[in-house]
Order: structure tokens, then sequence, then C-alpha cells
């Protein structure tokens, strides 16, 4: 067996131990195909994930900024940085990761609504509605979102607008 088979072996053992709630030892497998195969975004990707329900979160940006490093059109990798700043109150740096991710695909409702939480936090209402339409537009079922741009419309002191988004986001089951 090769490095990089080697490595693939790895990284399945991290992902199924991932899966498995066992951090420490994803972190352990995932570090270990690294090491014989240091260009495997997957395997950064992988350590990212384990790190942060570590709650190292630092050092999972620095893997994700390693995985971007090697693949940098990879849209779940900028969508997962961006969450892993939400993580540590980044709202800015997060919105910047949320914009690359939806230039990759815009069709995401998961990266609006992520925009729209992140500006609506920085106080940027008409910015996060916008984001939050676009979300909704794409997925209208999403209960969290409907709920979310009620918050919004009420900020935007847009009460009848805010009750129907509460109303639907209810009816979802939110």
């Amino acid at each position: 067996m090769n490095d990089n088979d080697l490595a693939s072996v790895w990284v399945r053992r991290g992902e199924e131990n991932l899966k498995d709630g066992n951090y420490r030892k994803a972190a352990w497998c995932f570090t270990n195909a690294i090491e014989r195969e240091p260009e495997n975004s997957l395997a950064w990707m992988g350590k990212s994930r384990s790190l942060k329900h570590l709650g190292k979160e630092e050092e999972a940006l620095a893997c994700y900024d390693r995985a971007i490093k090697i693949g940098p059109h990879k849209f779940d990798t900028w969508l997962e940085k961006g969450f892993g700043l939400i993580d540590l109150d980044q709202q800015e740096e997060a919105i910047w990761c949320f914009e690359i991710a939806l230039e990759i695909n815009a069709k995401d409702s998961t990266a609006w609504l992520m925009k729209g939480l992140c500006l609506k936090a920085l106080d940027r209402s008409e910015d996060a509605l916008e984001a939050l339409e676009y979300s909704l537009d794409l997925d209208p079922q999403r209960g969290t979102t409907w709920a979310v741009t009620g918050e919004v419309m009420d900020l935007l002191d847009r009460p009848d607008e805010a009750r129907i988004c509460r109303e639907t986001a209810k009816k979802l089951g939110v």
C-alpha cells in the first residue's frame, strides 16, 4: 500500500470515529492521514471537524485554512469555516466565507441563511433581510429562516410582515 492509499484508510477511520462521537480518536486518525498525504483536503476537513467538537476552535480554523489552500473552490470548506468563525464571534469574517461559498454555489439556502444571521448580529438588518429572502426563495419550507426573517422584520419596524413570518415558522414546526 502506498502513502495515498494509507491516507485514505486513515480518513475513513477518522470519519467513522467522527460519526461515532470519538473526536479525539478521529483527530488522531486524520493527523495520521495528513502525515502520509499532506495535501489531502478531506483529512484536513475531518481534522477541523474533530478539533471543533473538542472545543479547539482556533486549531480547527487553521485546519480549514490549510484545506482552503489545497482546494480553494470547495464549497463545504468555506461554509464550515464560516460556522467556525461564528463560534468565535467573528461575524464579519464569517460573512466573507459565506460570500465565497455563495460564489461557488449561489443556490445553497444554508449559506444565505448563515450570511443573514451574521448580518443581523451586526445590526445590518436591510442586508440581512436580503440574504434571508434569497434563502427563503431556495427553501421556503425551512422554519428557522422564517423565524429569523420575522425577527429582522421586527427590527425594521414591519410588524405585519414579522407576524406573517412568525406564523409561517410556527406552521413549519419552529
